[in-house]
């Protein structure tokens, strides 16, 4: 079974109608800077900040379809409300991008193991807010549907061999360990950025991780083939073209045994949070929805069932499978 999940993102009126009523979508980039700085310095809420979200989301919309990307990121980066953002260390450290990219694996335990900092008042409304809207909140279900499966496999199968793919902190041991005892599991961890590598070592001695230090041409390179019970890619996929991602998913579907089942991860075009992500954050992905999903999938050229759904509650997933399990 192979699953391909693009991550959950609410609609605007879900996360907050109120919000919403805020930022209409007729509203032009301008006035929703200057509008959205005056009322964070004079009086920084998390609704004020989830009214920017939606209305980036609507300009980024607009600035898309008109090829305007560019200027929509300079536009945002060039108003004094950019310097107000980045008091946000979620923001501020997506902007810098310290690792050289956005939403390293630093960056994403902002969501899974939130700390508290020494923050100004309109920092922590919007570190509050970023971090806990449906975009970031489609992140934290990727870490427990990811933990879900690997128990799942590890609770069912004799030492199976697990591959994670830009593996990061891998957070979703977290959950492993609230689900099962069990530990007789290998799990090869590749990604290229070592500190992450080694973060995840330390944090989970009680799992056999086997850290690869290298990039994804590494797997494309590999001569192996049926060697993994269960391979998953949560959050590389947004960044990867379809010739490359296809590329890839067929290279790992040859790792897989029969059997197996790979999941592989997506934001969904709709996402909540994708004008501030853009505009703010210069965090840019390649969005997909379902149809986008099963073009990537055609072009790998496989013959294993799938299906695609979303998660929970309105994010889309697709899932292979050939053994006629979910």
């Amino acid at each position: 079974m192979i699953g391909c999940c693009l991550k959950a993102k609410h609609s605007a009126m879900a996360d907050s109608s109120s919000a919403a009523m805020l930022a209409p979508q007729s509203t032009g980039l301008s006035e929703v800077l200057d509008r959205s700085f005056y009322e964070l310095v004079k009086r920084p809420t998390f609704d004020l900040v989830e009214s920017l979200i939606i209305s980036l989301a609507n300009c980024y919309d607009r600035a898309a379809g008109e090829s305007g990307l560019a200027e929509f990121r300079a536009q945002c980066q060039e108003h004094p409300l950019h310097r107000l953002v980045l008091e946000c260390p979620f923001t501020r450290r997506a902007f810098e991008k310290p690792r050289g990219y956005a939403g390293d694996a630093v960056m994403l335990d902002y969501i899974y193991r939130p700390t508290i900092e020494s923050l100004s008042d309109a920092g922590r409304q919007i570190f509050s807010a970023t971090t806990s809207v449906s975009s970031a909140q489609s992140i934290a279900w990727r870490r427990d549907h990811l933990g879900t499966e690997i128990a799942k496999t590890v609770d069912d199968q004799a030492n199976p061999k697990i591959l994670s793919v830009a593996s990061g902190h891998l957070r979703e041991l977290d959950v492993v360990r609230e689900l099962t005892s069990k530990r007789g599991v290998s799990i090869d961890a590749l990604d290229l950025d070592a500190d992450s590598l080694n973060e995840a070592v330390n944090s989970y001695p009680d799992f056999n991780i086997h850290p690869i230090n290298k990039s994804i041409t590494h797997l494309l390179k590999c001569r192996s083939r049926a060697t993994y019970d269960l391979i998953y890619s949560a959050g590389l996929f947004d960044y990867l073209s379809i010739k490359v991602g296809s590329a890839l998913l067929k290279k790992l579907l040859e790792l897989l045994k029969p059997d197996g089942r790979l999941i592989v991860g997506n934001y969904a075009t709709d996402n909540f949070g994708r004008g501030y992500m853009e505009g703010m954050m210069d965090w840019s992905l390649l969005y997909r929805d379902e149809t986008d999903m099963t073009d990537l999938i055609r072009n790998a050229e496989t013959s294993r069932e799938y299906r695609t759904y979303r998660d929970t509650p309105m994010s889309s997933i697709s899932k292979f499978r050939k053994d006629g399990a979910d």
